[in-house]
């Protein structure tokens, strides 16, 4: 039925207005788009990639090997693009954004811990790709990498991150990764993801 709306939509969109683009993209297609730009997320910066260098804190501790990533990320730096991070999270914001707001008079609604993505010059203009910085260095990688793969695909977090164990302590640690979770959700304004937390 709902393929059927959608088919309609599209019909009197190419009535009403020849020649221009469809309105909708299918969301199988909106689907693997995403999952493609997750795992862009992964690789280092290309050109046509990321452009967000997020610095985060290191591996959760007081978990066992089961329970978490199998590979917990390492070095304290994730891969992200500036589109999706300003979508998702209205407390992630361009610095741009935020002058605007200030030189117009208008005051940007401030949210308690927003972070501002800072511009980033590569010294001669080459070798790095990435454009922007921001600094969650006060967030474990482990959820920083729930909170982008939640952002992304909407994935079942509790898959990887069970709340429930039976190993006293990765007990202890999926309540500080969950606690850990919701105050990122809550500082970056992503509401989807506190609800989810």
């Amino acid at each position: 039925l709902e393929r059927l709306a959608r088919s309609c939509d599209q019909l009197l969109h190419r009535i009403d207005a020849p020649g221009l683009p469809a309105l909708f993209v299918p969301q199988s297609s909106l689907a693997v788009a995403m999952r493609i730009l997750l795992l862009q997320t992964r690789a280092p910066p290309s050109r046509d990639g990321c452009d967000v260098l997020i610095r985060c804190g290191g591996a959760l501790p007081g978990r066992s090997t089961g329970w978490g990533l199998r590979h917990p990320p390492k070095g304290g730096k994730r891969w992200a693009h500036a589109f999706v991070l300003c979508a998702g999270c209205p407390g992630v914001r361009l610095p741009d954004a935020l002058s605007a707001a200030t030189h117009s008079g208008a005051a940007a609604p401030e949210l308690p811990g927003a972070c501002v993505l800072r511009p980033v010059h590569s010294p001669g203009g080459g070798g790095a790709y990435h454009s922007f910085e921001l600094d969650l260095s006060d967030v474990h990688a482990d959820v920083v990498d729930a909170w982008l793969r939640f952002l992304y695909v909407q994935d079942d977090l509790s898959q990887t991150w069970p709340c429930d164990c039976a190993d006293s302590e990765d007990a202890v640690a999926a309540e500080g990764f969950w606690i850990e979770l919701l105050r990122l959700a809550q500082r970056l304004g992503g509401d989807k993801l506190f609800l989810y937390s």
